[in-house]
């Protein structure tokens, strides 16, 4: 039998006895996981770490988001579990028609409709007082949090010395965020003193007092001192997969008074064998909700996905293709590769006039996805989208979150708008539900990355019933066209529909 006990600071649950060496040995190995990609890490390489990440320490301390881990371990190896104390991290008796009734009143009058699936979110989240929830994009978190936190302002568990704090991964958000509450969700019932920390808001000590709702970007807390934190009774973390973090960890610890905490996410990978998993129910708590984009597709609250897969060919004659080719008989084209095919590929200007052809053959209006900076890649691609469509517009994380905001605005109200944007700045999170088009101007391999990506199209509108995804690969024979592979498997994972095409760029130069 394994006792264990909540720590005074809720942060921890603390192994106070056990029977026999086995049972600390299994236990031990257990909560040893291996980091994803650790034969890649420096230290690893140069045998300074073994590749594990622990999640119980020498004290025999695990963070007490994983106590349904400790559950788990216990059934696994047959031991006999007891956590004293975890009766005050659950609120079992509170049950989902009070969240219904309370729901009708706050939205009586209002139009929203809640969904069922969202009620039963926000009731595992109050159910769960810590948990972590993967949400399809689309599935309305932004109103799944409002419906949560309403309800613990209305319970008196949130309040202006008992604030919540919404934690999100870039300023866009912020302001999306802080419109939804103050203005799209706004209801006769409770109103919100919203302060929104991050860009050019201004921030003031008296400001943060009057408010009972935070909202900032990850980045703009940094420097908060230990007062600040403790402010809080309720953290939410938006895009919850990210939580993996050090900068964002620091936050979590800090926020010591919380008495409810969520983390919501589209992308959480669930891979058992690998720590990131563990790492997000560490400081978040257990997964409460998994909910699949197939599901909003199959209930029509998300519009059908088209992937469609363009093989890029290149001439045979190019000097760059001439040697990737020769090295490729030698067996000499190695990893060191990738980073010239990439840098080649992201140059070669007929590539950029077929993505410009594309944009002027689609309807309605398009987002263009990157991820590297450098080189004014994406910079050039609007260029030359511009000499045929003055509505193309680039986004990178130079430019202001107000003018990001006037360009999502623009393809909201009108068509044939083009974004060029970073994945950085518009490929997690942003609200695009007048998307009609993704094209993938740049090989990605990271299915978070591909998933998010996708999501930007995923919003519902009136009309709206699907969005096409332009994949581009370019057929080098290298690492780009495996990484082509692994996303298609991605695709079929989540049972997109996929058709496959080819193109020579010959017809470009």
């Amino acid at each position: 039998m394994l006792t264990f006990k909540l720590a005074a600071d809720r942060q921890h649950l603390q192994l106070i006895s056990h029977d026999t060496k086995g049972e600390l040995k299994d236990l031990q190995l257990y909560f040893k996981k291996r980091q994803k990609g650790y034969h890649f890490n420096r230290l690893y390489q140069r045998k300074l770490w073994d590749g594990y990440d622990k999640f119980i320490d020498k004290d025999l301390n695990i963070g007490v988001g994983l106590w349904k881990e400790i559950l788990n371990f216990g059934k696994k190896y047959d031991y006999e579990i007891t956590i004293e104390g975890l009766d005050s991290l659950l609120n079992l008796a509170f049950t989902k028609d009070q969240l219904e009734k309370f729901s009708s009143v706050l939205f009586d009058g209002s139009g929203i409709e809640v969904r069922d699936y969202q009620l039963e979110a926000a009731h595992r989240a109050l159910k769960y007082k810590f948990c972590s929830q993967e949400l399809a994009t689309s599935s309305g978190k932004t109103l799944i949090l409002f419906l949560y936190l309403s309800f613990l302002k209305r319970k008196g568990i949130l309040s202006k010395t008992k604030k919540a704090l919404i934690v999100v991964p870039n300023i866009s958000l912020v302001s999306q965020t802080a419109e939804k509450f103050e203005t799209d969700y706004k209801t006769g019932l409770l109103d919100w003193a919203v302060l929104q920390i991050g860009g050019s808001n201004k921030y003031s000590d008296s400001i943060f007092e009057s408010s009972d709702l935070v909202i900032s970007t990850y980045q703009s807390l940094k420097n908060k001192g230990a007062d600040f934190f403790q402010k809080f009774s309720v953290l939410c973390i938006d895009e919850a997969h990210t939580s993996r973090g050090a900068s964002i960890r620091d936050i979590l610890l800090a926020c010591k008074n919380v008495e409810y905490k969520l983390g919501l996410s589209g992308t959480i990978q669930i891979e058992e064998e690998y720590s990131d998993f563990f790492k997000i129910q560490e400081f978040l708590g257990p997964l409460s909700m998994v909910l699949k984009s197939n599901f909003l597709i199959d209930q029509a609250h998300s519009p059908n996905v088209f992937i469609k897969m363009l093989s890029l060919k290149y001439p045979e004659s190019e000097p760059f293709v001439k040697k990737y080719y020769e090295l490729k008989k030698m067996g000499q084209a190695g990893k060191d590769m990738f980073t010239a095919e990439r840098d080649f590929i992201i140059s070669y200007e007929p590539r950029i006039k077929f993505i410009a052809g594309l944009c002027s053959k689609l309807d309605g209006n398009k987002l263009i996805l990157f991820i590297n900076v450098k080189d004014q890649y994406g910079q050039r691609i609007c260029d030359k989208i511009k000499e045929e469509n003055a509505n193309a517009y680039y986004i990178d994380g130079g430019v202001k979150d107000t003018v990001r905001n006037d360009y999502r605005e623009e393809m909201e109200k009108g068509q044939g708008v083009v974004l060029i944007a970073s994945f950085a700045t518009f490929g997690t999170g942003i609200d695009l539900k007048n998307v009609n088009h993704i094209i993938f101007a740049e090989s990605y391999k990271s299915e978070v990355t591909i998933r998010q990506s996708i999501g930007r199209g995923m919003r519902k509108l009136a009309g709206k019933h699907k969005v096409t995804v332009y994949d581009l690969i370019d057929d080098l024979g290298g690492y780009i066209v495996k990484h082509g592979s692994a996303r298609e498997k991605i695709y079929l994972k989540e049972q997109f529909i996929v058709s496959k095409h080819s193109f020579d760029l010959a017809k470009f130069i």
